[in-house]
């Protein structure tokens, strides 16, 4: 098994080169920045010399461990930086985060270039009152929307709005959060939704994954996670589908995918 898997992920995947590379003039939003797979890239997504980047997550102690460790990062580029653009920009971005505050306890941080709101996607209203706070002035359009925050319960755990919360972090969630955020998206814009391998089988054997419409939470089920989770990865694949047809019916030039990392 582990020589096949080995075999189709060295056909089928490949890394990407970001030599050259450049996100100058883009705005990033991304969800599930203090852990994972979000908070791998918020250093590369700077380097990359985004604009602005602004990411939200659920624990202000590991948002606080995020920004010392961009500081960091940031501060090893103007030590290696020789050319004088390199220099100015490394310095700017270092000066522009040293000046950056946190507030409301600790739950958000502002700077030019980076953002930091506490969020949980599980909580449709703690949602709303993100988009009430993501103000022009904080975030003036979205170039790159990217919806990775997502969670596994073991046991069924229910949101504040009574909903699975595995459904609603994977899910759900971002779906309200984006609905809300397409007046903001830019012209060109792309929407990129984090989803699994686990869409199609669970473990220990495969399984088939299906969605019951009448109970898409499955709600009424007894409680398997590895399906759960599987359920909401497979909203996640269909829900891109779906958006991309609604772009393309608006005549939008909006681009949704779904990826496995």
């Amino acid at each position: 098994v582990v020589a096949l898997w080995w075999s189709v992920k060295r056909r089928y995947m490949r890394v990407c080169n970001l030599r050259g590379r450049s996100l100058k003039g883009r705005v990033i939003l991304l969800t599930g920045g203090t852990d994972g797979i979000g908070r791998a890239i918020i250093p590369t997504l700077i380097k990359l010399r985004a604009d602005k980047v602004v990411f939200v997550g659920r624990d202000k102690a590991k948002a606080k461990s995020v920004v010392d460790e961009v500081l960091a990062m940031v501060s090893e580029q103007v030590s290696r930086s020789k050319s004088g653009d390199n220099i100015a920009y490394w310095n700017n971005c270092y000066g522009d985060l040293k000046r950056g505050n946190w507030s409301e306890e600790g739950t958000v941080f502002n700077s030019k270039q980076l953002n930091f709101f506490r969020v949980d996607l599980a909580d449709l209203d703690d949602i709303d009152k993100l988009v009430a706070k993501l103000g022009p002035n904080t975030l003036p359009k979205i170039d790159i929307l990217i919806n990775n925050a997502g969670g596994l319960n073991h046991k069924r755990v229910l949101s504040k709005q009574g909903i699975d919360e595995t459904f609603a972090s994977n899910y759900l969630g971002h779906v309200w959060l984006t609905d809300r955020l397409i007046p903001r998206l830019s012209e060109h814009a792309r929407i990129i939704n984090l989803s699994s391998c686990m869409h199609w089988m669970t473990l220990p054997l495969p399984k088939d994954v299906v969605i019951s419409f009448d109970d898409p939470q499955r709600l009424k089920t007894p409680y398997d996670y590895w399906m759960q989770y599987s359920v909401s990865k497979l909203a996640v694949n269909l829900g891109t589908k779906a958006s991309e047809i609604y772009f393309k019916n608006a005549k939008k030039d909006i681009k949704t995918v779904s990826m496995f990392p």
